[in-house]
């Protein structure tokens, strides 16, 4: 808990491949509600693998949001869990 009030990234291994997932802060709240109006979850879903998934170095893994799409649906869908996961810490 105290990683989520420090916003300290996550290691994650998926696949082999080790990635860091920056936890959410107010400005991907605002992102992410802009990401809502676009009228279905992809955009949102799209959008948080782009925003959340970072390098060693806590550069962005993709360069863009359209870039999600070349990610394999199994590792997309499991880094998602996680990412989701993230917003939800300290809710409970």
């Amino acid at each position: 808990m105290i990683d989520a009030l420090l916003g300290k990234p996550r290691s994650v291994t998926v696949n082999g491949a080790t990635f860091y997932l920056t936890r959410p802060t107010m400005g991907d709240l605002v992102a992410a509600q802009h990401e809502t109006t676009k009228g279905d979850d992809y955009h949102l879903r799209r959008w948080m693998l782009w925003n959340h998934l970072r390098n060693a170095d806590l550069t962005r893994v993709l360069e863009k949001p359209d870039d999600v799409d070349r990610i394999d649906a199994g590792v997309a869908i499991e880094l998602l869990g996680m990412i989701d996961e993230l917003w939800s810490e300290g809710r409970d």
